[in-house]
């Protein structure tokens, strides 16, 4: 039996249609199984567009939402192995889209026999690797994005919003037990987020707010005694080094 689909008036890529005709080909075979009722029947699924054979071969999930239902539909109803590659002049499916006379048809010793090399017995069609081109236009497009931090940054700008000393500490202890989840080993910021939102809100401890207000305070004496810091540094390399000499 044969099948075929009208191709819709609204402008559509060839791959697509190429892919829902193997998408046809497996409801098909479903049915025919269904209905036939054999026992131990091999089937092969033929198909002249190599760009269709790279989307099964493939992982569904790399593609756009069409491509990747109908490969996932394909994949449900069939396995990798049973797709081979065939010349488009030795396809028979050619005639029901490019359509024959009707003299034509009956002449049409590959419509009513299909391609000879189907009738010889030792014939093994073997799957071409085919790879999906990274610029094919249903593969989805995966962004990465660095995310950099910088350590030490001064929180001095933002207590400009606070209007209260206790408010202000109590931000910045937050913010401090926040840094220190993140920063052990093993955890990232997804699952932080989502154990945030999870656990319930405690306010800081006394101990945090006194660990918030010495941070205040330090980074107050950096920027106030920012030369005096500079010297004192300096000064403390110069001995380093005058030590390792000696």
């Amino acid at each position: 039996m044969s099948k075929s689909r009208v191709t819709p008036m609204k402008p559509i890529a060839v791959t697509r249609l190429e892919l829902t005709a193997a998408v046809v080909a497996v409801r098909i075979s479903f049915m025919l199984k269904k209905e036939l009722r054999y026992q131990e029947i091999k089937e092969f699924f033929w198909t002249d567009s190599k760009v269709v054979l790279s989307y099964i071969s493939n992982e569904a999930k790399r593609f756009h939402v069409f491509v990747a239902n109908r490969v996932e539909l394909i994949k449900d109803h069939s396995s990798t192995e049973q797709w081979k590659f065939i010349e488009s002049a030795q396809n028979p499916a050619d005639p029901t889209s490019r359509g024959l006379y009707v003299k034509e048809l009956i002449e049409h010793s590959l419509w009513w026999n299909g391609p000879k090399f189907l009738w010889e017995p030792d014939y093994d069609a073997k799957l071409p690797f085919v790879n999906v081109q990274e610029k094919d236009s249903e593969v989805k497009k995966i962004s990465s994005y660095k995310i950099q931090t910088k350590k030490n940054t001064s929180i001095l700008p933002r207590l400009e919003y606070f209007s209260d000393w206790h408010r202000a500490k109590k931000a910045v202890a937050l913010c401090l037990r926040l840094q220190r989840r993140f920063e052990k080993p093993g955890r990232t910021v997804k699952k932080e987020l989502t154990k945030n939102k999870e656990s319930k809100y405690t306010p800081p401890s006394v101990t945090e707010l006194v660990e918030a207000e010495s941070e205040i305070i330090r980074q107050v004496q950096a920027e106030a005694f920012q030369k005096v810091k500079q010297d004192l540094q300096c000064a403390n390399n110069d001995n380093e080094d005058t030590s390792k000499r000696n």
